[in-house]
């Protein structure tokens, strides 16, 4: 008697921010001779490497699932994947602030002069558009 087939899968990361590329896992044990693979991403794509990454474009919570197929077996596995909306985004993407330093007393170029004991003053300014 054949060996019962078995098949479980991961996904990894198994959830993030769209648009989410996902490796999957697959296991099986309990296989004799050749093996196919169908996958269904629980998106509406469907594949056949299990080895192959899959991109979730929207977000939604989904469940991936394998089936491994022999001659005489067949077994299946899921995994769950949420997919979260993407972060906000600003014109011209995520930037560094530019700092704007202001003086007292002002300064000229990159020099401050005046009379020794010398007292200055900074005052940071919101970021320069």
């Amino acid at each position: 008697m054949a060996p019962a087939l078995s098949a479980t899968c991961e996904a990894r990361p198994s959830s993030g921010a769209a648009p989410l590329t996902v490796a999957f896992l697959l296991s099986v044990a309990g296989a004799e001779g050749p093996v196919t693979v169908a996958i269904s991403y629980g998106d509406g794509q469907s594949g056949t490497n299990p080895d192959a990454t899959h991109t979730y474009a929207s977000a939604g919570s989904y469940t991936a699932s394998m089936t491994v197929t022999t001659s005489t077996q067949s077994a299946r596995c899921s995994a769950a994947v949420a997919v979260s909306a993407s972060p906000t985004t600003f014109p011209g993407g995520n930037q560094p602030p530019n700092a704007v330093f202001k003086t007292s007393p002002t300064a000229v170029g990159s020099t401050i002069t005046g009379q020794a004991p010398l007292t200055v003053a900074f005052n940071m300014c919101a970021s320069k558009q």
